[in-house]
């Protein structure tokens, strides 16, 4: 891996981490505006919206992810030993 493929990818995290954190505050502020308002409507839109965007987020954490590799197992029994001469 070169440098600038590392400079890249933290890039593009920053991208997603700017993403996620614009869409938690417009749903923090979509929800303020909604008990304020006394809405029971645009609550509903917000729980659906809320539903709607953890499943994509969760589906993008989740093929972004590299899998982790098991660890190699120990063996079953021990090595065995070379014949005496």
């Amino acid at each position: 891996m070169q440098i600038q493929d590392i400079r890249n990818a933290v890039a593009e995290q920053r991208t997603v981490i700017d993403s996620a954190k614009t869409l938690l505050t417009s749903l923090h502020q979509r929800l303020e505006d909604a008990i304020k308002a006394e809405d029971p409507a645009a609550l509903q839109a917000l729980s659906d919206d809320i539903q709607a965007n953890t499943t994509s987020l969760s589906a993008a954490v989740q093929e972004n992810t590299p899998a982790v590799a098991a660890p190699p197992s120990a063996p079953s029994e021990p090595p065995a030993q070379p014949p005496t001469p």
